[in-house]
């Protein structure tokens, strides 16, 4: 029992180690890449302390043997619990603007920490009506621009998709991590939906559950400004519009990104189609998918001197 189970523990720890990232019994359970009833989780973790191969400090579980590490995640639960009404606040504005069908915290808040002293962000997930992607983003980053003053603090608006195509292009551990633990404003309606187009997430987490509205408030009627704006864009004009910027948008990234990055996963970092657009120049899911295979080779090597 301990061999079948033992090693998708340590990775599950191994994979949240990147983030110096203890974690509870219950988030481990959730994590873990297998199906496990939580009697047999207690048992194998029990064991792996035992043996001096997982640490527990109160009811934390690490690799580390790192009271500090427990400590630090405590301050940044307290300070994303002081994050989440702001979040609430700019989702639920992000909301009222036009063509957009569902808002998602995602990023470091989501997984319930925020880092003020690395300059954190309140990340979103969009989606937005079929044939306004750009239109929708193209709004919101005006507003950021103008009355926000162009900062992403607590406005960070870095990934849209398209109701007509909810399947994500990427499957990994980490993609599958960022969906199963987006938090929906207002309803789940379009997160039931996304999960659906994306099931191959059960591959990396059978034992997830997803992530409860962060409020129970029925999604209002868009304002007037809102329903004009459609109204002025309906049709072919705002499919030419969403067209036009959409172009731009590449061409924009093309002269700004593609020489510093056109050998570093360009076209992970910066995506721009019909139905997607993805601004992520630091490329987070590389970089953590390739810390955790180094600690995972580095735990095997451990286990075989």
């Amino acid at each position: 029992m301990i061999n079948k189970f033992g090693d998708h523990i340590l990775n599950t720890l191994n994979y949240f180690d990147v983030f110096n990232h203890p974690l509870k019994l219950d988030e481990i359970y959730s994590f873990l890449p297998i199906d496990i009833s939580k009697k047999e989780l207690i048992d194998i973790l029990t064991f792996l302390v035992y043996s001096g191969d997982v640490y527990q400090y109160e009811d934390y579980f690490s690799l580390n043997n790192s009271a500090l590490d427990v400590y630090n995640r405590k301050i940044l639960n307290n300070s994303a619990e002081m994050q989440m009404p702001i979040a609430k606040e700019k989702g639920n504005l992000i909301l009222s603007f036009p063509y957009i069908k569902a808002v998602f915290i995602s990023g470091s808040l989501s997984k319930g920490v925020f880092d003020e002293s690395v300059d954190d962000d309140i990340d979103f997930f969009i989606i937005t009506q079929k044939n306004r992607l750009w239109l929708a983003k193209f709004l919101l980053k005006f507003y950021k621009l103008i009355y926000l003053n162009n900062s992403k603090k607590y406005f960070c608006i870095n990934y849209f998709i398209s109701e007509n195509k909810l399947k994500l292009t990427d499957e990994n551990r980490f993609v599958a991590t960022e969906l199963a633990t987006l938090i929906p404003i207002g309803d789940s309606k379009y997160l039931d939906k996304l999960v659906s187009n994306n099931k191959w997430i059960y591959t990396f987490l059978p034992n997830i559950e997803l992530q409860k509205p962060i409020t129970k408030k029925q999604i209002q009627p868009k304002p007037r400004i809102s329903k004009i704006i459609q109204i002025l864009t309906f049709g072919i004009i705002g499919t030419i519009l969403d067209y036009i910027i959409m172009y731009l948008h590449r061409v924009r990234n093309y002269f700004k990104y593609y020489r510093k990055f056109k050998h570093k996963n360009y076209h992970l970092r910066f995506r721009s189609t019909r139905t997607e657009s993805k601004m992520h120049p630091p490329d987070n899911q590389t970089s953590t998918l390739e810390k955790f295979e180094l600690k995972k080779k580095q735990s095997e090597k451990v286990e075989h001197e």
